[in-house]
């Protein structure tokens, strides 16, 4: 039973992280498990609204876009806070997420999910956590849940066109980035259905080849860390380890012919556009004739290192 509030509520607005490249690393110790990799941040994508109660026991209430889901990451994250921190779970959690950008479609919603959620309970009960620990439970909660490897990590280092060099949590990964310029800038991703990570990662071909294939693109990238090498590696990986489709091949042509750059999203039948804000509107258009989907127009997280 529902005694009384313990703070009105919390609120969180995390990215999304949209990879692009990944080279699974998986070992038993889940701080260690994690992905190299590749990818960008897409500004202010999760809105979580966190309400804490004191309780007889732990009850999780959680509500995206309107919809109540069971189980999941955010549950996982709420129950993996209370046991990392030795917290007693006497509380009722009731959560409510604002998505943005499509789930289950390589974007980042469930690491951003599991990070806001540890974030907003941090706030709530008065338990201060830097980003780095805050990221840690969230990214257990993301192996735990099988939500996905390494996105909470470029998370807590997000900014530019980020690469994870080094795999595991926050604590434990070493992170780099690619300057991106701190101009007119805009992210337009797209979705045309859910493949959900937990289940693509059970593919044991598909893992074997991302790890094989993702380890000489992340290389590569390091070598050459440039926007435009990030984007011609993308496209190289998706198509190498055999997910990037006809469909997506030529939407791509045809955005690239307007954007900075564009590629799949890791892992989704999903695409990204990095485009300056004078563009946007062929890009959607194109998406919007070639798929028959709405291009969600953002910006990408900037770290202002270039101011032009």
């Amino acid at each position: 039973m529902v005694l009384f509030s313990v703070i009105p509520m919390a609120k969180v607005i995390v990215p999304g992280g949209i990879s692009a490249i990944f080279e699974p690393c998986i070992y038993e110790n889940p701080l260690m498990t994690g992905a190299r990799g590749a990818g960008i941040g897409f500004k202010d994508a999760v809105e979580i609204e966190l309400k804490v109660f004191s309780s007889e026991g732990l009850r999780v209430e959680n509500m995206i876009n309107g919809e109540r889901i069971v189980g999941g990451v955010g549950e996982t994250a709420v129950k993996t806070f209370f046991e990392i921190l030795g917290i007693e779970p006497n509380y009722s959690i009731e959560i409510r997420q604002n998505i943005r950008i499509p789930i289950s479609s390589g974007f980042g919603t469930s690491a951003a999910s599991a990070l806001g959620i540890v974030l907003a309970l941090s706030k709530e009960l008065d338990v201060p956590l830097t980003i780095i620990q805050a990221g840690d439970i969230a990214h257990i909660a993301e192996i735990r849940a099988g939500s996905g490897l390494g996105t909470v990590s470029g998370l807590a280092y997000i900014g530019d066109i980020v690469i994870i060099a080094h795999p595991g949590a926050p604590s434990v990964c070493l992170v780099d980035r690619i300057p991106l310029p701190a101009s007119d800038l805009r992210l337009v991703v797209a979705s045309k259905g859910r493949i959900e990570t937990a289940k693509a990662l059970e593919d044991k071909d598909l893992v074997d080849n991302a790890m094989r294939l993702g380890k000489v693109a992340v290389d590569m990238l390091m070598k050459k860390p440039t926007i435009n090498s990030f984007f011609k590696l993308a496209r190289w990986f998706a198509e190498s380890i055999g997910l990037l489709t006809k469909s997506i091949s030529d939407l791509l042509n045809e955005l690239n012919e307007f954007a900075i750059g564009a590629a799949q999203a890791m892992i989704g039948d999903s695409i990204f556009a990095l485009a300056f804000k004078e563009d946007v509107d062929e890009i959607t258009r194109i998406i919007s004739d070639r798929w028959g989907v709405k291009g969600i127009v953002g910006h990408p997280v900037v770290s202002g290192i270039y101011e032009s």
